[in-house]
């Protein structure tokens, strides 16, 4: 990838968002490059543990008692379409990230039985959620190698995935979309449409809409890659 080329969008890293952005206009046809400074998932996205959990960060008793019942109800069933379009994605590309369900949730204290009880059941009654099951401190000490725990709860219905990003570098490579790895952003300044882009020796430049810099109300997510981009007519 040499000399200057022309695209309808520049994507600034290779993460979750930054592939996943580009694989959906990928679908859509969008001449899309991604530029990349490292390799591809080498930040956050990476370094995580892989882990594919069920809700949101806090628990559905937080939420309930802090958004309210209704709005506790809306965000559940946000993060089980997140986890249904991930597992779409794996599946409809065959994106090989040695997936494995089932994540479990240990306890450090012999105490806590009851309260793993009810929680199991309040998701089945409330969310109609029925993949929480109890384990005790054998059978975790079978999953685990070690008796440190002392029981917790398995949910079958979260689980663990390592290499997405790879894989999502890949379905790009698959559909002819540009994906160039440690690519150093030289200049990204306000209303330019063009930037410039140091691999190794050799200066290059892709031009395309405008670049400017990410506004405080876009979601954190995309505040990551520090950069949005705007088509110009």
């Amino acid at each position: 990838m040499k000399g200057e080329h022309r695209t309808e969008v520049c994507i600034i890293g290779a993460g979750y968002t930054g592939l996943g952005a580009a694989l959906r206009l990928a679908e859509q046809g969008v001449p899309t490059v991604v530029l990349e400074e490292a390799q591809v998932g080498s930040g956050a996205s990476g370094r995580n543990g892989g882990q594919i959990h069920t809700g949101q960060r806090r628990d559905q008793y937080w939420l309930e008692k802090t958004v309210g019942p209704d709005d506790a109800m809306a965000l559940w069933t946000l993060a089980q379409d997140a986890k249904a379009h991930l597992h779409g994605l794996i599946a409809q590309y065959a994106i090989a990230c040695d997936l494995k369900p089932g994540l479990i949730e240990a306890r450090h204290r012999p105490i806590g039985e009851d309260h793993d009880r009810a929680w199991r059941d309040h998701m089945a009654n409330r969310y109609g959620y029925d993949q929480i099951r109890l384990i005790d401190r054998d059978a975790l000490a079978y999953e685990l190698g070690c008796d440190t725990y002392f029981g917790g709860t398995v949910d079958e219905g979260g689980g663990h995935e390592v290499e997405k990003g790879r894989g999502r570098h890949k379905i790009g490579i698959r559909r002819q979309r540009s994906i160039q790895v440690r690519r150093q952003i030289a200049q990204a300044e306000p209303d330019v449409d063009r930037l410039a882009v140091l691999p190794q020796a050799q200066p290059m430049v892709h031009r395309f809409g405008a670049i400017r810099p990410c506004p405080e109300d876009v979601p954190r997510g995309i505040q990551q890659t520090g950069v949005v981009v705007e088509q110009r007519p």
